[in-house]
């Protein structure tokens, strides 16, 4: 009888399981998690897309004056500077300009790199690594380095012995080092030697010695006065003295204009006094953020309302939240987020029923089955050219999908996408298609929803589920199937099914030809020896570096195939029974042992391991074919002992030797077990060496593995 798969809207946004530690495989994102669909100047001229929770408090905000009609565009330019440009890994030019510099002074020991974090630990007892030595340090470090090369000459004393304290100053940045000792000489000297003293117990640390040095440097008359005594800020500051350094700084903003450091001064008694008096900080800054005309301290003033929302109060008091910071706190995860987040949206919509920013929020944290009149006719009412309309659509779909009425769900996902030039960026156009995808009828519709095109590929460097990092060059943005597609075909459809769907039309070739592979795989090492010759000649097709392999599986007699598939299984460790998510394996060459391990299969990796959250078809039909899987143990386990068995009988196969020199192989380089593999892997080592001794398959060999 044929099965009818019937697709459910719990397994919509599941997520594979990741690894708690790298190595970091290449990963393809349908959307953006942490930052919307539209690219940024779209969005911050109003183009919100479909917005979810997670993404960054910036595009919360940008959300928030469109939503609440705050903004209307005019700021434009000024949100858009919002966002800060992607993470830039490479070491800071001042860095390298401090160590060419350097360079110049005779003698000096090689330099090439820096160490530049240290472990501090905070309030509430937890630690995080901070950049411990910023840009204008290494930039101070040059001037002065010049300074001196000026003055006495690159060969002489005074210009090593200042550049041998330096570095033991910047030792410090990163690492444990010696505190420069004071000099006795003139006034100049002893003034720098002072302040790198200074330096290297605030790098250290050791913020109260840093306080008195600096102090002292600021009474003084030296070049270093005007600078020291705002540092004596920065050291109280980090050390926890915020009411001591409100004084200071106060002081400081309320001396000659003419200082150097008045105007720094200023900035950072703003930062202290969201420490002493963060209540009043934030009052401020929340009318300043509400204001229609914004100016150019907006993106400063975000960073400072950020800070307050979620930097725990030293002296222990909670702020009383206005509309703005319960909405920054209502988008702010996408896990978690439950009946308490939609309780607060709900609220604050009683309380202002005609700002979009709350129904939206409402609809956004709704828990599934939550379909009352009271949120989806006013969503519904929303005009199309509201920046709100494409979240609520989206939204209101996904709530009368939970609730059965699947018809309704469909005709408003089916309006979206006959309409794609509404949907500003291709992530909104594949949120849709997923959704629209959860509610097919058949298979056919569902994989024709689900071939999407990816937003990115690379890296996830975050794991915050998008990667961060493209390689060079950067990969092919064909189309492939999302994790929960992928599911579909591993664990949901029998051997006959997923024959159906690689002879179709369904998916673009380079992901039948996948298929294929996984097909041809899975029959070989299950026993089904029919659909392995059915789709032997679709692997030669597809895969032209297989053509020999699967002409050999084909010629092979009946009691010779499981040997047969074993010794091409092994030679081609990049095959598995299973589809990967993504782009598929990092080493893309079959024949190829991929350094990271991924290499042939688990164990029994067409089992599910877990239920909720992660199927897309009938539990009938999944009991069904889970059911007709039988156990599969890891590739190197599981081939091996093929290999073994038929060696027993089969000495004089010439492709004995080698076979069992790959067991061996797959077994140091094959998937993690707890069991490990020495029994199997000290059996081939045996094996071989005992009948094929001097064989260049066994000097080969010299070792066998038990990980």
């Amino acid at each position: 009888m044929k099965k009818t798969v019937v697709f459910v809207l719990i397994a919509l946004l599941s997520t594979p399981p990741i690894s708690a530690c790298g190595p970091y495989g290449i990963e393809a994102a349908f959307w953006w998690t942490e930052r919307p669909g539209p690219e940024l100047d779209r969005f911050a001229n109003g183009e919100l897309g479909i917005l979810q929770p997670g993404l960054k408090h910036q595009y919360r905000y940008i959300a928030w004056r469109y939503l609440s009609g705050i903004e209307d565009g005019r700021n434009s330019d000024l949100l858009t500077g919002l966002i800060d440009p992607p993470p830039d890994f490479s070491r800071p030019a001042v860095v390298d300009e401090w160590l060419e510099a350097r360079r110049a002074v005779a003698g000096a020991p090689d330099v090439t790199w820096i160490p530049n974090s240290t472990l501090i630990e905070n309030e509430d007892g937890s630690y995080d690594y901070i950049i411990n030595c910023l840009d204008d340090a290494f930039r101070n470090a040059t001037e002065t380095l010049q300074r001196y090369l000026e003055s006495y000459g690159a060969g002489a004393p005074e210009t090593a012995d200042w550049l041998g304290a330096q570095d033991d100053v910047f030792k410090f940045c990163g690492g444990e080092s010696t505190i420069p000792e004071p000099l006795d000489t003139t006034a100049d000297l002893i003034a720098d030697r002072a302040y790198q003293i200074a330096t290297a117990h605030f790098y250290a640390t050791r913020f109260d010695e840093a306080q008195k040095h600096y102090a002292a440097l600021a009474a003084g008359s030296s070049r270093w006065a005007p600078l020291a005594d705002y540092l004596v800020a920065r050291a109280q500051l980090r050390g926890g003295r915020f009411d001591d350094a409100v004084a200071h700084l106060q002081a400081l903003t309320e001396s000659s204009p003419d200082n150097p450091w008045h105007a720094a001064a200023g900035r950072l008694l703003a930062y202290a006094r969201l420490r002493t008096d963060p209540q009043t900080a934030y009052d401020a800054l929340s009318q300043a953020l509400n204001a229609p005309h914004a100016d150019e301290r907006l993106k400063q003033h975000l960073i400072d309302f950020h800070f307050l929302l979620h930097e725990d109060n030293s002296r222990g008091r909670e702020l009383e939240r206005d509309d703005l910071g319960h909405w920054f706190h209502l988008l702010e995860t996408a896990e978690g987020a439950g009946h308490h987040l939609f309780s607060v949206a709900s609220q604050n919509l009683e309380s202002n029923p005609d700002n979009n920013a709350w129904l939206l929020g409402t609809l956004a944290t709704a828990p599934d089955g939550t379909t009352t009149d009271r949120l989806l006719d006013p969503a519904a009412a929303v005009p199309k050219d509201s920046p709100a309309y494409l979240t609520l659509a989206w939204n209101r779909a996904r709530l009368l999908a939970s609730d059965n009425q699947l018809d309704a769900a469909r005709a408003i996902l089916d309006d979206l996408l006959a309409n794609k030039e509404s949907l500003p960026s291709l992530a909104d156009v594949n949120r849709v298609r997923a959704l629209r995808a959860s509610l097919s009828e058949n298979l056919s519709e569902y994989l024709g929803l689900m071939v999407m095109k990816p937003v990115s590929v690379g890296y996830d460097i975050d794991w915050n589920g998008e990667p961060d990092f493209v390689p060079e060059p950067p990969p092919s943005l064909d189309p492939l199937l999302p994790y929960n597609a992928i599911e579909v075909l591993n664990h949901g459809l029998d051997n006959p099914e997923l024959l159906n769907v690689l002879k179709g039309d369904l998916l673009p070739t380079h992901l039948r030809k996948r298929l294929a592979v996984v097909l041809w795989t899975r029959a070989a090492v299950n026993g089904d020896a029919e659909t392995a010759r059915t789709v032997a000649p679709i692997v030669q097709e597809l895969a032209p570096t297989l053509r020999d392999a699967m002409a050999n599986y084909l010629n092979a007699e009946p009691e010779d195939r499981d040997f047969e598939a074993a010794f091409i299984l092994l030679r081609h460790p990049g095959m598995s029974p299973t589809l990967r998510s993504g782009p598929g394996r990092q080493t893309k060459d079959l024949s190829e042992m991929d350094s990271h391990r991924d290499n042939g299969w688990c164990d029994d990796p067409l089992r599910i391991q877990a239920l909720p959250g992660q199927r897309v078809i009938s539990q009938e039909s999944l009991a069904a074919v889970q059911g007709g899987f039988p156990e599969i143990q890891a590739s190197a386990v599981q081939l091996g002992e093929i290999i073994l068995q038929h060696a027993q009988t089969n000495n004089k196969d010439p492709r004995m030797a080698e076979a069992l020199h790959r067991v061996v192989r797959a077994t140091r380089l094959g998937c993690w077990r707890e069991d490990g593999y020495g029994t199997i892997s000290k059996a081939a080592f045996e094996a071989l060496h005992q009948r094929f001794p001097g064989s260049t398959w066994a000097e080969k060999t010299p070792y066998w593995f038990d990980e």
